[in-house]
């Protein structure tokens, strides 16, 4: 297989990240009743779910590792992109420590707004507050300028995750909607939106991995050469995977648009397509038929591929050309009974 792959690092980033590259809110995880936002031109809220644990802080131990820290993070889709605003408490190194309350453990955090997609996770320093009431953690908001870049696109919906090692790990992300109240932010304008399409689109490119590889009779060959008595056949397909970061399942499809060829087509021809009875082309789009005609060997080639992968912005260019060896063997006849 052909692989093209960029990393991204940040363990905080990875489930809200993936949740921004799918549709539909059920993809992602679920809409929380508990988790609130509220956004005007002069105040933006958004409140998490509420945290049960009673202990804050961690003990003295010997792992050269440190222990996990505490995070609140909510990612965005703001003018700039996507943003997480994100509030960490880091841990010491060796010693142990321990915070009389919750608030106590905000207060020692730091808050920062980030891109989440940038390789070293880039962060500046921002204007928002995190205040503890109920046992909910709540980022305030009161800058005009913040509020714009950041809600400026209204977008619907929030990404909550949180991590807090004494409860539980990492959980998927939760999501809150977005209430707009007056005084309104204003409207996003069309240059706004067409630039933050274009932020959106670049950093979706850098979560992909992508691979083209050729299938004979649906199954995978990689590399080895494939046999054919005279006479027979073989199915033979183009095949794209795409996968975001940090997930195990792929996404496969047929690449129907190519140009195939044999070096040798006295040994093997390809077969042209053809409709079958419900005028579909036969065997299927993103499939030729290759047809052994004399003992031999040669080549199976496909280029100018082209599939949905081709739509990502992407500065590697991806596989646009494929190559099968095929060993067409003669047609063996069983003995004459003795």
């Amino acid at each position: 297989m052909n692989q093209f792959t960029r990393r991204i690092h940040g363990r905080h980033a990875i489930a809200v990240v993936l949740g921004l590259c799918v549709s539909g809110a059920a993809a992602l995880g679920q809409i929380a009743p508990q988790a609130r936002a509220r956004v005007s031109a002069r105040k933006a809220t958004i409140t998490f779910t509420p945290d049960t644990t009673h202990r804050w802080g961690w003990p003295v131990h010997d792992d050269p590792q440190a222990p996990s820290p505490y995070s609140w993070n909510a990612t965005l889709s703001t003018v700039d992109g996507y943003r997480r605003i994100q509030l960490v408490v880091m841990p010491p190194t060796t010693s142990g420590r321990t915070f009389p309350s919750q608030t106590a453990a905000v207060a020692a955090g730091r808050l920062s707004v980030c891109d989440p997609m940038s390789i070293h996770v880039a962060c500046t320093r921002t204007r928002v507050r995190a205040v503890v009431s109920d046992g909910r953690v709540t980022f305030v908001l009161r800058d005009h300028r913040e509020i714009a870049r950041l809600f400026g696109l209204r977008p619907p919906t929030a990404y909550l995750e949180k991590w807090v090692p004494e409860s539980s790990p990492l959980t998927a992300p939760k999501i809150a909607r977005i209430e707009y109240a007056t005084p309104s932010i204003p409207a996003p304008t069309d240059t706004m939106r067409r630039r933050a399409e274009a932020l959106v689109r670049h950093q979706d490119s850098t979560m992909i991995t992508v691979e083209r590889e050729l299938r004979v009779n649906q199954m995978a060959v990689g590399l080895e050469p494939q046999h054919v008595p005279v006479g027979d056949s073989l199915d033979i397909s183009a095949i794209e995977y795409q996968r975001t970061r940090y997930t195990t399942s792929w996404r496969e499809t047929e690449l129907p648009e190519g140009t195939w060829s044999a070096d040798d087509s006295t040994v093997a021809w390809i077969r042209p397509r053809r409709a079958d009875s419900t005028g579909r082309p036969w065997p299927s789009p993103g499939y030729v038929r290759i047809v052994g005609r004399q003992p031999g060997r040669t080549t199976i080639r496909v280029h100018e591929l082209r599939g949905p992968a081709d739509t990502i912005p992407n500065h590697i260019p991806f596989v646009r050309s494929l190559s099968l060896d095929v060993i067409v063997e003669p047609l063996t006849r069983p003995s004459a009974p003795r």
